[in-house]
């Protein structure tokens, strides 16, 4: 049987996780983030925190601002969307500074093989001519195929969401302690 921290464990992590798949969904199809996501995984990583001692969520709460201050110059650049920047954020300030640190590197991992992904999908759209092959009509992928190829052709921004959740989703599924 399950403790009662146990449980709220796996709570939160299931939480996270599920906002995590909802964030990263929402920036494959319209490449926005909504702000709730990340105002929910602020408030769900500071209800937890505080269950460590005020210390805890007040040194979560700075590498957070941290985070986004450091991540800021590469948002103003292009090279980071607003929405990735805010949930990076977000994330940071419900973990420890070495859960974000472990949080980091598993996001630049994976990002690196969405953009490998995405490299290989740009040269393979370049070699097919344009419009492709179709699916049924009401089937998703096929069409969610379609649009990201419309959009490499045109040199669209990867969804970096889909990194971050997948990256943040590691760290939450091997975290222990604080």
């Amino acid at each position: 049987m399950l403790s009662v921290s146990q449980y709220l464990t796996m709570l939160e992590a299931v939480t996270v996780i599920a906002l995590l798949g909802f964030a990263a969904w929402r920036d494959v199809l319209t490449r926005t983030i909504p702000d709730t996501v990340s105002i929910a995984l602020i408030v769900i990583g500071c209800a937890t925190r505080c269950c460590y001692g005020w210390e805890a969520l007040v040194t979560s709460l700075l590498v957070g601002v941290i985070v986004f201050f450091a991540l800021l110059p590469a948002c103003s650049r292009g090279l980071l969307g607003g929405a990735d920047l805010k949930l990076l954020a977000a994330l940071a300030m419900g973990f420890s500074p070495q859960t974000t640190l472990h949080l980091l590197a598993a996001v630049t991992i994976v990002g690196g093989g969405l953009a490998a992904v995405y490299v290989c999908l740009n040269r393979m759209v370049g070699a097919k001519a344009a419009g492709g092959s179709r699916g049924k009509a009401g089937s998703l992928l096929p069409r969610v195929v379609g649009v990201e190829c419309w959009r490499i052709r045109r040199s669209a921004p990867l969804p970096y969401g889909i990194a971050i959740a997948i990256g943040a989703a590691i760290v939450v599924l091997n975290r222990q302690g604080v």
